[in-house]
Order: C-alpha cells, then sequence, then structure tokens
C-alpha cells in the first residue's frame, strides 16, 4: 500500500472512529436505588425504573450505541486488549470527554480534573489510576488534571451478534469506513461484565482486521520472509509506501537498511546501537547498499546521515517498532520473485493484516538479488494479488 494510505488507515483505525455516541447511563448507586421516600408528595415525579441487567439481545443497534459507540470513537477499539489496563490512558481520557461533549462543544484541547476522570473511568473499566493513567503523557501532575487532544477520524460500527452467559455479554461487531460505502475495514469482539443495577464494565476487547487467503508452502514462505522481507526492518519503514523502483524510496530508508542488517560487520552495544559518533566510509556504505538496492551513489548520499566534511556516514541503530510482517503468498518466473507481504500491529493476527503489498525481487545470476518494487494493496478488504498480472 501507499505511505499515505497507510497512515491515513492506520490512523483513523488506531485513533478511534464511530459515530458520535449518546452519552451512555449512569449506573445507580445502591444508596440512591434504596432511597425511597416514607410519604412522597403528590408533587414528586415517579422514580424511573432502574435500567435491566439483561438487554435485548436481538437489538442490535441498541446494543451498539450502548457499548459499542463510545469506545469505538474513543479508540478504546482500536486495539486488542485482555484486561483494561492495556487499553492505554488515551482511550480513557477520550471515553470520558465523550461523556462531557455536550458541556465541551467545539472546545479542545482541554484540561479535566484527575478525580473527575478516574472515578467515571472506574465506573466503565477496572483500572488502577496510578499504574495506568497518570503515568502517561496526558495527566498534568502540577494541575492534577488530564489533557483532552481531540478525536480522530469518524466511523460507524454495527453489532452483528450477541451472547449473554453468567452476566458476561459478548458482542461481534464490524467497524466501517468512514466513506460510508459499506467497506468493512475491521471486525471485533468485546465481553462486558453486566451489573444487577444495570451498569457495566468492560472485561476485553479483539481487533481483527479482514481475512487475507494464505497460499504456498509454509516452510517456503518463512524461507521468502527471512530471506527478502525481515531485513526491511520491523517497523515496516521500507513498507509504508509505494515504489516502482529503488530511486523512489528515502535516501535514508536505504541507510537504514544498511544499519538494522549491519552489512558493515560493525560493533553494536545489546541494544542494535552502534558507539555514539560511530562513522563509515561512504564508498563501503554506498557499495553494500547497492549489493540490494540499483540507486547511484549521488542520490544516496542526500541521505541526512552523509558527512560530505569527511566524505562517510553517520551511523544509528536501534530501530524499534512493535509492527511486524509475513510471506503470506508467493510466485517465482525467470528468476523474479513477487511476494504478498502483510504487515500487521503488534497484536494482529497472522492472517489478518493491517494491509498487503507486493514486493518484486530479481535474483542475480552469480547469487544474491536486488529489491525491485514495492506496490501496497489500495483495496480494502485487498484483494488476493495476481502475480506477474500486469
Amino acid at each position: 500500500m501507499k505511505k499515505a494510505l497507510v497512515l491515513c488507515v492506520a490512523l483513523a483505525l488506531l485513533a478511534g472512529c464511530a459515530r458520535e455516541p449518546a452519552a451512555a447511563p449512569q449506573p445507580q448507586s445502591a444508596a440512591e436505588s434504596s432511597a425511597v421516600s416514607a410519604e412522597p408528595s403528590e408533587s414528586a415525579e415517579p422514580a424511573e425504573p432502574a435500567e435491566p441487567a439483561a438487554p435485548d439481545l436481538s437489538d442490535y443497534p441498541a446494543l451498539t450505541e450502548r457499548y459499542v459507540d463510545r469506545l469505538l470513537a474513543s479508540g478504546a477499539a482500536g486495539r486488542t486488549w485482555s484486561t483494561p489496563f492495556n487499553i492505554g490512558a488515551d482511550a480513557l481520557v477520550d471515553y470520558y470527554a465523550l461523556h462531557c461533549m455536550e458541556d465541551l462543544g467545539e472546545q479542545a484541547p482541554a484540561e479535566f480534573p484527575a478525580g473527575e476522570v478516574e472515578e467515571y473511568i472506574g465506573r466503565y473499566f477496572d483500572v488502577d489510576p496510578a499504574s495506568c493513567m497518570r503515568i502517561h503523557v496526558r495527566y498534568d501532575e502540577a494541575a492534577n488534571a488530564y489533557r483532552f487532544e481531540g478525536l480522530g477520524a469518524t466511523c460507524t460500527a454495527q453489532v452483528n451478534k450477541a451472547s449473554l452467559e453468567d452476566g458476561l455479554l459478548t458482542l461481534d461487531y464490524d467497524v466501517y469506513s468512514p466513506r460510508e460505502d459499506g467497506t468493512v475495514i475491521w471486525s471485533g469482539t468485546v465481553k462486558i461484565r453486566l451489573s444487577p443495577d444495570g451498569g457495566w464494565k468492560y472485561e476485553e476487547n479483539e481487533m481483527r482486521y479482514p481475512l487475507y487467503p494464505v497460499g504456498g508452502d509454509g516452510q517456503t514462505r518463512e524461507q521468502f520472509a527471512e530471506t527478502y522481507v525481515y531485513p526491511m526492518i520491523p517497523s515496516g519503514r521500507l513498507l509504508q509506501y509505494d515504489w516502482s523502483s529503488p530511486e523512489e524510496m528515502e535516501a535514508d530508508h536505504l541507510f537504514f537498511y544498511l544499519c538494522f542488517n549491519n552489512l558493515l560487520g560493525m560493533e553494536k552495544d545489546f541494544e542494535g546501537c552502534f558507539a555514539p559518533g560511530a562513522t563509515a566510509p561512504a564508498a563501503e556504505v554506498e557499495a553494500a547498499i547497492r549489493e540490494y538496492f540499483d540507486v547511484p551513489v549521488e542520490y544516496l548520499r542526500t541521505s541526512q546521515f552523509y558527512r560530505a566534511d569527511g566524505d562517510c556516514y553517520e551511523m544509528i541503530g536501534g530501530f524499534g517498532g512493535g509492527g511486524w510482517q509475513s510471506v503470506l503468498d508467493y510466485a517465482e518466473q525467470d528468476g523474479v520473485i513477487e511476494l504478498a507481504v502483510g504487515s500487521y500491529g503488534p497484536d494482529d493476527q497472522p492472517d489478518h493484516p493491517m494491509h498487503v503489498g507486493r514486493l518484486t525481487v530479481e535474483k542475480k545470476p552469480g547469487g544474491g538479488f536486488l529489491y525491485r518494487s514495492y506496490e501496497i494493496v489500495h483495496s480494502w478488504p485487498p484483494e488476493p494479488i495476481a502475480f506477474f498480472a500486469e
């Protein structure tokens, strides 16, 4: 896929998308529910009945609005978590902000008193503020408040299956593209513990991208991945945008390939970093990169890490990132290999990639290979790649 599309999709999904939901009902405390006047006055308003603990499992729109919409809009549905501790304070603060949207209006960013946020979040998520929320950059210790920085793109969700067992409500849902064209951009399953008083707490959420068919032999796929894909850096920097030739890649990224794979065999520390200030002769760096990418020396020297005064490159290391890639399918013809490469977030499943691209590699007659091109599949869900098709 292309850099813009990937960033757009990934940010839209992970920022949290949904129709702007109505505020969720507040759970009624035991004291409030038991406080009944002995002699009610004639003018007193009749007490509203308590919210039922068991919702109508056939009313998917109501289930979506009550339990999923705000989870989606806050970003909490755009990630997989087996405990609310792993959601992240950013999504929790946004969940509270959605509760306050009527008062907040268009005013953003804003700050919310920490006590109010934590008390409200505690009603719906079993989290410890000290170990989960206050360690996040959204928390301002001096002001004892959380910052609200606005919401992401707006998508919609719809529950498509519901079950209830021993007070645990399980909802399967689909999330649709902001383009409103009916495209499902991911699916999820959320589990919610219901309370007798009508309240609830979210327990876990699983996010799944659309299924992509896996082809070929598993051992061959892994061999191709180790040889051609894993060297492209786990964070996928070289596979986040289209390039029809290596000269369309960023010069820095070509240099990253050399550093990540330590093509010069220089000493690194346990974190994968070179010694501070380490440099390597330009001729050696450029020759090593050109073993894998057919690019002019002049183009490589446009990298910000090239030092003209010493005719060398400043070495960098420590490439982080929780993403990963795999080979989903492949084809080989006349010394050229085309690979369907899936890219994933840290919690994605192997057959549910975040996006898919076609990586083309050409074998050299005397051994070795050259990367030729990479093209992201723009259809969503990604259609299976027709190898060697025009």
